[in-house]
């Protein structure tokens, strides 16, 4: 097995930890704003508000989990993710491959 070279692992490193950064602002940026949204447009209040937020990170971890587990099947990750959104809107309902299209 070849030697890994130091400045190769902490590039990698730098990476990793951009990537986490990257993901961390992302969520709490979605969060932030979803807050925002359901205050202004629904009328929630602080109280629903924090359900919300807290609701929200655990579904995101759980999500995050399937992701990122042991299998780190992306497919199944995406089906699982659209039957869930397809049951709950109907005909609003947006295939991934729709959704994720810039």
């Amino acid at each position: 097995m070849a030697k890994r070279s130091g400045f190769l692992a902490r590039m990698e490193s730098a990476k990793e930890r951009s990537n986490k950064e990257t993901l961390f602002f992302t969520r709490q940026n979605m969060c932030d704003i979803a807050l925002l949204v359901l205050h202004e447009e629904f009328g929630f209040g602080p109280e629903r508000l924090m359900r919300f937020c807290k609701a929200i990170s655990k579904k995101y971890g759980d999500f995050a989990d399937l992701w990122n587990g042991d299998t780190k099947d992306v497919e199944y990750s995406k089906a699982v993710l659209d039957r869930a959104l397809k049951q709950i809107c109907g005909k609003y309902f947006i295939p991934w491959d729709e959704r994720y299209t810039m």
